[in-house]
């Protein structure tokens, strides 16, 4: 259900990167035209389990923060008790973008448009690298509670 699903990568990553092609931050009025809910209906189902898993994961960050659980280097390796081990989050995106080509950009195979989408990706890929990479393996680029929490915030 999740797209993509992270509960995989979390036994074997410290750093998670995630690229959205849904609009995470919507801004603006709500949506008012037929055109508009539909889109608002893909991007909240769209994003719905991501932002689940996140919160997640991200609970478990702030139990070992709190010393809640054991950090997976303090246990023994025969013991019975599941070993957590903090983890790291990172976000491409271009919101704008993906908002306003809206849902119907799913349908569309014109050969121009996916080039498009490659040379915006391929920029917003970039742009990350330039600003995050050194974030890589020492801590998120992703405030997931600002994020992520407001995300949930604004959809209930």
């Amino acid at each position: 259900m999740a797209n993509p699903s992270l509960n995989p990568l979390v036994d074997y990553a410290d750093d998670i990167l995630t690229v959205l092609i849904e609009p995470l931050d919507i801004t603006g009025e709500p949506p008012q035209d037929p055109r508009q809910i539909v889109n608002r209906m893909n991007e909240v189902s769209s994003n719905a389990s991501w932002v689940w898993e996140m919160r997640q994961i991200e609970l478990i960050n702030q139990l070992l923060k709190d010393h809640q659980l054991l950090e997976k280097d303090h246990i023994p390796e025969q013991s019975k008790h599941k070993r957590y081990k903090h983890k790291r989050f990172h976000l491409i995106r271009n919101d704008t973008l993906m908002e306003k080509i809206g849902s119907a950009s799913k349908t569309n195979p014109s050969r121009d448009f996916v080039y498009q989408l490659c040379d915006v990706g391929r920029k917003c890929a970039d742009e990350w690298v330039s600003k995050h990479l050194k974030d890589v393996g020492k801590k998120s680029s992703l405030d997931v509670s600002k994020e992520v929490a407001l995300r949930l915030q604004s959809s209930s």
